[in-house]
């Protein structure tokens, strides 16, 4: 509450997007909000460069598999990335090097996989 948001509501959507890339299920307590905020990109001023992205965390899309339920890890796999890609896409602006630098790739490798999985970058 104490936060100012020089940001406005584009850098309060930012922090809540950022949060659910890296804490996705987990429920945040008041440090984990400041550290994001300190980790928060600040506004870019008029010929100010690009910032530096942090590589996103990888959190399970679903509960370990029990003897009641098998799990198909290739689709399991397929859905995180599929996941992962849209989400980085989002947080980058839609700007495709910079959402293979969250996710640690080489933007020709997120290209190809943004085929496989049919993704689009947004405009």
């Amino acid at each position: 509450m104490q936060h100012d948001w020089p940001g406005n509501v584009r850098e309060l959507r930012n922090v809540v997007e950022r949060a659910g890339v890296l804490h996705g299920g987990e429920i945040l307590g008041a440090q984990d909000v400041e550290l994001l905020l300190a980790n928060a990109s600040p506004p870019l001023e008029s010929g100010d460069a690009r910032p530096v992205v942090q590589p996103l965390s990888l959190v399970p899309a679903s509960p370990a598999p029990s003897k009641d339920r098998p799990i198909d890890l290739r689709q399991e796999i397929e859905a995180i990335e599929c996941d992962r890609i849209t989400m980085a896409l989002e947080l980058a602006d839609g700007i495709v090097s910079d959402a293979a630098r969250l996710l640690t790739l080489k933007r020709t490798t997120l290209i190809e996989k943004m085929r496989k999985y049919g993704v689009q970058a947004a405009a």
